[in-house]
């Protein structure tokens, strides 16, 4: 029911979301401001799989230089937050948590947390174990995840075990594996709904 647009009905994989967005750049000069609304157009694209051509057909007053905007800001926020937990994880210490705590969080709250909790006791061996811990399981996901993106690389757009599997990656009544409290998204199309709400500075509650 969550498919509002045409499209394979599950979320791009990295090489198409990259072709989604180069479609973006070949219809827009320049990235330009853009609303909420813009933000969850481009979302439903992601998410449903769908090109810019399908999107434009179906909703023709989509503009590209505002998905464009929307799409530059959300991958800024994705990559200074895995960049910052990476950054954690090369010098797993408390003067390094506590440095880059705010802008990992905003993809790994539970990991960074976790972490902080374990370093207010001063233990520098038990903020190491937390941040262990976090990344061993982060890792896991990650594998999930790709298991499960490999096994959509060859499906036709629809194709009911593709769907299926999909809603095991993202599925907005059930987390899924991109809505994990470990999954690093590695793209803006495995965003989830909470990550994005923070990457926008919005309210929990704002927005469905």
């Amino acid at each position: 029911m969550w498919h509002v647009w045409p499209g394979q009905h599950w979320p791009f994989l990295r090489h198409q979301e990259k072709a989604f967005l180069e479609e973006l750049l070949a219809h827009s000069k320049k990235p330009s401001k853009f609303d909420r609304d813009d933000v969850t157009a481009l979302l439903n694209s992601l998410r449903c799989g769908t090109s810019f051509e399908q999107l434009t057909s179906f909703a023709p007053g989509v503009k590209a230089s505002r998905l464009l905007g929307a799409y530059n800001t959300l991958e800024k926020g994705r990559l200074l937050s895995v960049n910052s937990w990476l950054a954690i994880e090369e010098d797993p210490t408390m003067q390094t948590l506590r440095k880059h705590s705010t802008t990992a969080a905003k993809m790994l709250p539970l990991a960074v947390h976790r972490a902080l909790a374990a370093s207010e006791i001063m233990s520098k061996d038990s903020t190491t174990e937390s941040l262990a811990s976090a990344s061993a399981e982060i890792r896991r996901i990650t594998v999930v995840a790709h298991g499960l993106e490999s096994a959509l690389g060859n499906l036709a757009p629809m194709d009911p075990i593709g769907v299926e599997i999909g809603c095991r990656l993202y599925n907005p009544h059930d987390p899924g594996v991109y809505g994990n409290a470990f999954y690093l998204p590695d793209r803006v199309s495995s965003l989830s709904p909470v990550r994005i709400r923070e990457i926008l500075g919005e309210q929990v509650n704002k927005y469905n």
